[in-house]
């Protein structure tokens, strides 16, 4: 004789309710891990973006004798310029490019005096760990964006 504990496992099947929570949460687990990764490019991407044009920045500070090459090169492909325009264009951007540098020469002076004041003033103010934080990252900033 055979007892009910003989009897074939049936398979117990999910309850209607069961399977509407399963779908939302693997719909939700989708959609948290889409907006992750998404959000994950995003960063990267901004990160590289800052990245790549602080360098440039700080490339054109220490080679400012090839920004004019660089321009004439970019209106070349930009502009299509013909063959007699771009003996011109390139004159043009040359001789611009010596008078910035010149006026930025003349007003350099200035610059470096009040940067000197305002390093002075916050020697005064910060802590000398606060100070020795500071200087650097200022004067990071102010090699890429002060003439």
């Amino acid at each position: 004789m055979s007892s009910a504990t003989d009897a074939p496992c049936l398979p117990v099947l999910p309850s209607a309710q069961s399977c509407r929570r399963q779908r939302w949460l693997c719909a939700t687990v989708w959609i948290i891990g889409l907006l992750v990764i998404f959000g994950a490019g995003a960063v990267s991407g901004a990160a590289g973006y800052s990245y790549w044009h602080h360098s440039l920045l700080v490339w054109f500070s220490e080679h400012p004798e090839e920004i004019p090459d660089m321009i004439v090169e970019k209106l070349q492909s930009d502009l299509s310029l013909t063959p007699e325009q771009l003996p011109r264009v390139a004159e043009t951007v040359r001789r611009n490019h010596a008078e910035l540098e010149a006026i930025q020469d003349d007003i350099r002076p200035r610059i470096n005096e009040r940067c000197a004041a305002y390093e002075e003033e916050m020697h005064e103010l910060l802590t000398p760990a606060q100070y020795d934080r500071w200087l650097p990252h200022f004067r990071e900033v102010r090699k890429i964006w002060l003439p």
